[in-house]
């Protein structure tokens, strides 16, 4: 995809793959013409940035005018990447444009992400050197430096994978969703200490899971609406949930179906989470818990309490 943003050749990629160079592409085309509006920029694609004559990345689409320039960087993948007005990478580059040309004021550092269909921006001027000089080389300096406590760093570090430290403090680093995939711990559940890592992980690989599994999803719903072939997937129309808005009417007409009132009365349930949040909100100020309480008590036999159960919980 990178390649077909940089030449605009369609050959090297798939059928299925087409509406994101699209999208990209457009994307594209919206900024620039926001940014430049009329004037004709210089463009560069796939700009490498050195440093002391050593390679130091590669900015997917670079385009200035006068004293503006508009820096894009493609994101393909379906996780979450900070925004430019956080992103270290970004940051990064931008330093480095900013050093590179100095007769620029302002760089506008846009990310297009076609499979989240999201296009986020920021403006950093050449007053915001100091501040993303400053960040940027205490980052550097700390990676790959053996610190003992993994934090965002760790993404700059070519022993992330390997790294027992970055095991053991995971659930602890800023940016875990980036390094999920590298990161893939072989603990023993049996000991204590493996399974304390696993359950300080487990709450980012649900959520992990549940962002991808969502991604997926719009993605395929996407695709198959607009006619694209997905394997053997298909669009398939799902009934409604339905919701009772008359209950009389209804139980009327159940009865009349030789459903007896106490067959009914099985049917009806209460959401105890329902009802107890609606006695919370009638409570006087301050006394919400006593109020919940006082419910219960009144309620006496009419509710029934099924079994405890214990859930793994950690301390504060």
């Amino acid at each position: 995809m990178h390649e077909a943003m940089e030449t605009d050749n369609l050959d090297n990629i798939q059928e299925d793959e087409l509406w994101m160079y699209e999208r990209a592409s457009q994307s594209r085309s919206d900024l620039m013409t926001d940014v430049f509006g009329d004037v004709e920029p210089t463009v560069q694609r796939e700009l490498k940035l050195t440093v002391a004559n050593s390679y130091a990345g590669m900015v997917d689409h670079f385009a200035h005018a006068d004293t503006t320039g508009l820096l894009i960087d493609y994101k393909f993948g379906f996780n979450k990447v900070d925004d430019p007005d956080t992103n270290i990478q970004f940051q990064d580059y931008t330093l480095k444009l900013f050093d590179r040309m100095p007769e620029l004021d302002k760089i506008v550092v846009a990310m297009i992400a076609p499979r989240r269909d999201e296009v986020s921006r920021h403006t950093y001027t050449r007053a915001d050197v100091v501040t993303i000089r400053n960040r940027t080389t205490m980052v550097q300096k700390r990676a790959g430096t053996g610190q003992r406590k993994a934090s965002t760093n760790c993404q700059y570090c070519s022993h992330t994978g390997t790294c027992p430290e970055a095991y053991s403090k995971f659930a602890a680093a800023k940016h875990q969703g980036d390094l999920l995939p590298v990161v893939k711990p072989e603990w023993d559940l049996s000991k204590p200490m493996d399974l304390q890592k696993a359950l300080d992980l487990r709450p980012l690989v649900k959520k992990f899971l549940s962002d991808w599994d969502k991604a997926v999803s719009e993605s395929a719903r996407q695709l198959l609406g607009e006619g694209y072939e997905v394997g053997d997937y298909y669009l398939q129309q799902r009934a409604g949930r339905k919701k009772v808005v008359d209950l009389d009417a209804v139980k009327q007409e159940a009865l009349h179906r030789g459903i007896s009132e106490e067959q009914w009365q099985k049917c009806m349930s209460v959401s105890m989470t329902n009802l107890g949040n609606l006695i919370k909100d009638t409570a006087p100020r301050g006394k919400k818990t006593k109020h919940m309480t006082e419910f219960l008590e009144g309620c006496g036999a009419a509710i029934e309490v099924g079994p405890s159960t214990e859930v793994v919980t950690k301390r504060k």
